[in-house]
Formats: structure tokens, C-alpha cells, sequence
């Protein structure tokens, strides 16, 4: 329950209770005795009983930790810090008037939506915020790739920004949770961005991911698990001012399927713009090799919300007229990716799938220790478990 939501219910229990308590004392103060009120005024009563609901009230606003935490979802009322997830039991909702809390489950209501909010009820195809309750694990969202029926011959991908200049350089101390994240995912390919401690030092940020992870580095911020797949060719693409796509072709060892994988690090801003330049590389590169499955990641620093701009609508399909069509991998959690003090909850990383050529297994964003001040990365890192779906007559896939 919100503040203001606490000073309302407060607001009605003084009046039941002040009015019956209060009464009582007044009369006693007023020496009125048998029910005569000669010896005090029936307004004086009604002052001291408004008096005393508004002492009462201030109070509870002042014992409110939610009065300083702006847009922060949650307070604790024991040291009156804000926090944007509720990680104690004991933390107060700040949450505004709209989204108060409901005393029946959310998910009551909510048949075949996956989410509901606690606090307003509604119910959401994708989780938009941490404290959403799931109600349906096994529904999808519009839009969404199909669930594959096993993970056999499945290919896990990683999209991370590492964070470098200052995991890697400034608070080196980070760089070890970083790591950890990307050995415990065990990608079978990694798309990273900031591969670097600050305008240098690629090749040694490089060594330090494939001596932590086995993986193998490609070029381009990518890496991949050569006992799974086959490098055949990489290349490069130019964004905007100075930023970048690298593109490599693998072959799935086992099955002899090819894929294309895309990763890429977007200029803030720009928006449509590189959305076309890099819509229009994928499909030449697709084109030259048959229309391959392919996969596309990145940070591509569209804040603060990507999904609702106009260069990942048109990626998706939703706008414009893009020569390949995406499909977002986490189409089912539009929450935060990236964090810092002036934007706490932004989602500008992606995981994009060619549309009609994978079926997922699996996807998640491992938001622990992520933002500006955590454990790890200023970003959280992407992950997606995925099942080439291809024509059988011409693959033993």
C-alpha cells in the first residue's frame, strides 16, 4: 500500500475512532454530565476532534519512508532508504495512487495473460517490472517465438555489455563477476560490447573473457564454443560515428546447419538510421547465403524504453518496411537491461531472431548486480537457448 494510499485508510479509521473516543473525553472535559451540553459548546467538540485527526495524520505521513524516494517503487521503514525492487518483506510500496494494492490475487482475474502487477491488478503479457507475479509461465505473448518441444541441438546465445572501462579498469574488482556470468551461462556464442578498459586494450580484456570462459574469440566483440560450432567468415559494418555490427557465419558441427550471428553496439540516439544500415547488411549477408537462420544483438543505446522506438519496431516488422524481419527473443520481459542514477530502468540491450527460423527453448536477463553502482556490469546480460528450424529435405537437422 502506498503513502497516500496509508493516509486515506488512516484518515478513515481516526474518524471512526476519534469520533467515538474523543466525544467521550470532550464531554468529560466540559464537565457536561446526564447528556447536557450547556456547559460546552457543540463547536467546541468539533474543533478538538479535527484537531486531533489531523495530529493523527501528520503523524502517519511523517512515519511514511516514502516521502523522499520519487520515482522509486519501495522504502524501507526502518532506515528510510528508496530502492526500485522490494528485496524485504518488510518494505513499504510507494507505488502512486493508480497502483494500489487489490486484497484478492492479481492473477485471479488474469486468465492467459503470464503477469499481474501486485499493487494495481493489471495484467501484462510481458513482465515490465521486477515484483510482477507470474500467473501463467507457459503463455506467449504476441509476437513471440514459438516454444521448441526439446532443447536437443540447441544454440545458447549471450549479448553482454562488459562494462570495460570500468569493470576492467576503474573497479577492477568487478570484472570477476562479469566473467562469472558469462562462465556460468556457458554460451555456445557471445556478443559483447565494451570489450575494452577505456579507449584501449582490446586484445587484453579479449584474453581475459577466453581464459575465464574456454570460449574462442572471433573478432568483432564475439566469442563461441568451438567444440559446437564452426567459424567460416567474419566481417564488419559501420554504424554511426564510430560505432558498429560485426557478422559471423558458423556451422552447427553436429548437424552441418549454418547460421548467421550479428553483434553490434548502436550511437545513443540515431535511431532509424542505423536500424536501416544494419536491416540492410543482414539481408545482403542473408541473400549471399541462402537466408540462413540468424540471430542479431547489441546494445543499441535507444533510451530509455527501445522497444518503443521506432528503430526496433521497424526491426520487429511494426513500422516501416525492413528487408528482414526480427523477432525479440524476450518478447515476454520488457524490464530493465541497463541502470544508472539518471535512468534506473532502461531497457536498450536486445536479442533479435530471424522470423520463422527459431523455436525457443529459453530466455531470460539476469538482472543480480547489474547498474551503474552493482557487483558487475552497468548492464544486465541477455540470454537465449534456441532451436534452428530449418527444411528438413535439405538438412539432416
Amino acid at each position: 500500500m502506498n503513502f497516500m494510499a496509508d493516509a486515506k485508510l488512516y484518515t478513515t479509521i481516526i474518524l471512526v475512532l476519534l469520533h467515538t473516543h474523543f466525544a467521550v473525553n470532550v464531554e468529560a472535559s466540559c464537565g457536561i454530565t446526564n447528556g447536557s451540553h450547556a456547559a460546552c459548546p457543540k463547536r467546541f467538540a468539533q474543533d478538538h476532534l479535527l484537531i486531533q485527526m489531523r495530529r493523527a495524520v501528520a503523524g502517519s505521513m511523517q512515519n511514511s519512508c516514502c516521502g523522499s524516494c520519487g520515482v522509486k517503487g519501495f522504502c524501507s521503514p526502518s532506515s528510510g532508504n528508496c530502492y526500485s525492487t522490494k528485496k524485504k518483506d518488510y518494505y513499504q510500496s510507494c507505488e502512486s495512487s493508480d497502483d494500489v494494492a487489490t486484497p484478492t490475487d492479481c492473477c485471479d482475474k488474469c486468465s492467459g495473460k503470464a503477469y499481474c502487477s501486485p499493487n494495481s491488478g493489471n495484467c501484462y503479457w510481458r513482465k515490465g517490472k521486477d515484483y510482477y507475479k507470474v500467473c501463467d509461465a507457459t503463455a506467449v505473448p504476441p509476437g513471440a517465438l514459438p516454444k521448441a518441444t526439446s532443447n536437443e541441438n540447441s544454440i545458447k546465445f549471450m549479448s553482454y555489455n562488459l562494462f570495460g572501462w570500468n569493470a576492467f579498469n576503474v573497479n577492477k574488482w568487478k570484472s570477476g563477476k562479469v566473467l562469472g556470468k558469462i562462465k556460468d551461462w556457458s554460451p555456445t556464442v557471445l556478443g559483447a560490447q565494451e570489450v575494452e578498459k577505456g579507449g584501449c586494450c582490446y586484445e587484453e580484456v579479449a584474453a581475459k573473457v577466453t581464459d575465464a570462459t574456454a570460449l574462442q574469440h572471433v573478432g568483432g566483440s564475439q566469442f563461441f564454443n568451438s567444440n559446437v560450432l564452426e567459424k567460416l567468415e567474419t566481417s564488419w559494418v559501420a554504424l554511426v560515428k564510430g560505432y558498429w555490427m560485426s557478422m559471423t557465419r558458423f556451422r552447427h558441427i553436429k548437424t552441418g546447419v549454418e547460421i548467421l550471428f550479428f553483434n553490434s553496439h548502436w550511437k545513443h540516439g540515431y535511431g532509424m538510421e542505423q536500424a536501416e544500415i544494419v536491416a540492410n547488411a543482414i539481408n545482403e549477408k542473408r541473400n549471399k547465403y541462402g537466408n540462413p537462420p540468424t540471430v542479431l544483438v547489441g546494445d543499441t543505446n535507444q533510451f530509455c524504453k527501445g522497444y518503443e522506438q521506432d528503430a526496433i519496431k521497424y526491426l520487429k516488422g511494426e513500422t516501416g518496411a525492413a528487408p528482414v524481419i526480427f523477432q525479440d527473443v524476450h518478447e515476454h520481459d520488457y524490464g530493465k537491461s541497463f541502470s544508472d542514477s539518471n535512468n534506473p530502468d532502461c531497457r536498450v540491450d536486445f536479442m533479435l531472431a530471424s522470423a520463422g527460423q527459431w523455436a525457443l527453448v529459453d530466455s531470460f536477463i539476469d538482472r543480480e548486480g547489474m547498474g551503474a553502482s552493482g557487483s558487475a556490469s552497468d548492464h544486465a546480460p541477455l540470454m537465449g537457448e534456441l532451436v534452428p528450424i530449418v527444411d528438413q529435405q535439405s538438412s539432416s537437422y
